[in-house]
């Protein structure tokens, strides 16, 4: 018996739905009898009715073509991606070659001494079409009973596109290299007992790699639908007794639909064990204290008359799909009255087209999978009651990403510098002390070498106290520099906060130095952490830790957060780290909660 976690991969991740043609444009961009394509006119291609795709003779070298199918737009290179060749293996010359479909049915590609180099081995009396569809199909059909004869689909060479199935007959084959795009060492395919494999077939051995073939069926490990709607692939571990992520199929877990239920938001949150969080919009209570999935209800009721109802305005905040209409070029005011004139409308989705420069607006019959990210540029409008919109109004409520307000709040803008945002002030200053923003800023670390010789061996001192000795320094770029050597490793817990903890000292880590003069960083790790975790209160655990100068200066909610999102990127497990990507999310959504 094969393993049934990759039978499963085979029909949920494979099997797809067969191309469509059943809106087919007319001719110039396709071959009938008697036609064909000519090497020596390499602009008569075939094109997709989107021009997503282009097919046509494809140069491969000097004086090589082979017909292929390529993803219209080039890249930045000019060059194009390819998805499917015809002769890979057997380039044609660039004078006489040419594909014809021939009166008897058969689609043939011809060199220049007339050898066929490959054919589709179709026979038909009837009218015949060759067409490229925008799945990327190449597709040989009659024309009176559409009955496909032959489609590239069949015969993949590298790449899967969409809708396109990998079977029992055919194979991903790697091209050589990234130049040389003829038959490689590395096979996907299905093997006899229809399990999935990688196999090197090199010239003179072949083996399979993929998976594992040292392993039984339950140690290669399991698919699992989760309970969270993602799809994970789990391997054992032995020595731990814990089964562990391979791979997932949804990395966003904010993307997976339904997961916060109708009139939710889902934002992603690190460190939270399902990776996000799920929050009611404003106006809206949860129907559930314990089920998500269904959703929130408003605290008020819904009518159809629109006088009674306004907006309040979500940045950063998409709900995917139950479109009532489309409008393009739609002002905000145009948007906003088309929602009010339906009892149906509960908001609408407010985007720029960056290509035709007008907005867009979406009216929403359902308010479902919601997601916030500030990856996401547009605006969400939410549907209230004028009374719910006056309470949110007169708490001054944060509600996204940015200080949001009621739309129909006249806003008086003055130019000025704007506040700077606390949480992305101290990321930067900790990517700066890690070396992240070297680049940009300028600034660096110093190994022990680099500063004794900057100080030529800590000669000249010119100052004392806080535990060590100050000391005058010239760096390589001839810049003087004050350089402090502590007096030793492990200092007490009076030196811990005078140096490190405020941030006077930027070398926090993990790795312990044998240089005299540098910091048992993994005790400073360890001392915050128990004093973010020992007794007594929120406000007393962080005056031991924050430096005294900035007493009664800052919220100490806030600064919870930074330390904890500060412990997060010093985990021991790299892997437990989060990126930086998900570090400012979290700050950005920190922002918001206070």
């Amino acid at each position: 018996m094969g393993t049934p976690w990759l039978i499963l991969v085979t029909s949920l991740v494979l099997s797809l739905p067969p191309s469509s043609f059943s809106s087919l444009p007319s001719p110039p961009n396709s071959l009938t009898k008697g036609a064909s394509l000519s090497v020596e006119k390499p602009n008569r291609v075939l094109v997709s009715p989107n021009k997503v795709f282009s097919a046509g003779f494809y140069s491969v070298g000097e004086n090589a073509y082979c017909f292929a199918i390529w993803f219209a737009e080039p890249l930045y290179n000019g060059n194009h991606t390819i998805v499917w060749m015809a002769n890979r293996d057997q380039p044609v010359n660039g004078r006489l070659s040419k594909l014809s479909l021939l009166k008897n049915g058969n689609l043939v590609l011809t060199d220049a001494a007339q050898l066929t180099v490959w054919a589709s081995d179709t026979v038909s009396i009837s009218p015949l079409r060759l067409l490229l569809l925008d799945t990327g199909n190449l597709v040989l059909f009659t024309l009176e009973e559409r009955v496909i004869l032959w489609e590239s689909f069949d015969s993949p060479t590298d790449t899967l596109l969409p809708n396109q199935r990998l079977t029992r007959t055919t194979r991903l084959v790697s091209s050589r290299s990234q130049s040389n795009y003829s038959s490689g060492f590395y096979k996907l395919f299905f093997d006899d007992e229809n399990l999935l494999r990688l196999r090197f077939e090199g010239p003179e051995v072949s083996s399979i790699y993929w998976p594992p073939p040292w392993l039984n069926s339950w140690q290669a490990g399991r698919l699992t639908m989760d309970v969270d709607g993602n799809v994970r692939l789990y391997s054992l571990d032995k020595s731990t007794k814990r089964w562990n992520v391979s791979w997932q199929a949804i990395l966003q877990p904010c993307t997976i639909h339904g997961v916060c239920g109708p009139n939710a938001l889902c934002t992603y949150v690190p460190g939270e064990k399902s990776g996000r969080r799920c929050s009611c919009l404003p106006g809206y209570r949860r129907k559930s204290p314990t089920e998500w999935s269904l959703g929130c209800e408003p605290d008020f009721s819904f009518s159809c008359n629109g006088s009674e109802f306004g907006f309040i305005h979500l940045k950063h905040v998409e709900f995917y799909g139950y479109d009532i209409m489309f409008y393009s070029n739609y002002t905000l005011e145009s948007c906003k009255n088309e929602c009010l004139k339906r009892c149906d409308c509960y908001g609408f989705q407010y985007k720029f087209d960056y290509v035709n420069h007008y907005y867009l607006c979406y009216t929403k019959s359902l308010l479902l999978n919601g997601y916030r990210s500030p990856g996401f540029g547009d605006s969400f409008y939410v549907k209230l009651s004028k009374t719910s919109l006056s309470s949110y109004t007169n708490l001054g409520v944060n509600l996204g990403l940015d200080c949001l307000r009621p739309v129909s709040l006249q806003l008086n803008r003055s130019y000025k510098k704007p506040q700077e945002n606390e949480s992305l002030q101290f990321a930067i200053y900790d990517a700066a002390t890690h070396g992240y923003l070297q680049v940009a800023t300028g600034f660096r670390r110093f190994t022990y070498d680099e500063l004794k010789k900057a100080s030529r061996n800590f000669r000249e001192e010119i100052g004392r106290g806080g535990g060590g000795v100050v000391y005058k320094g010239v760096l390589s770029d001839h810049r003087v520099a004050a350089i402090k050597r502590l007096n030793e490793a492990n200092q007490g817990e009076a030196e811990f906060s005078a140096e490190m903890v405020t941030g006077k000292s930027p070398t926090i880590g993990h790795q312990t130095s044998g240089n005299p003069g540098e910091m048992e960083q993994r005790g400073l790790v360890r001392w915050v952490r128990e004093k973010m975790n020992g007794n007594g209160s929120k406000e007393a655990r962080l005056e031991e830790i924050i430096d005294p100068v900035m007493k009664d200066s800052y919220d100490v909610g806030k600064m919870e957060t930074l330390v904890e999102v500060a412990l997060q990127c010093v985990e021991e497990d790299k892997d437990a780290r989060p990126t930086m990507k998900q570090v400012v999310e979290r700050l950005l959504l920190q922002e918001n909660e206070y």
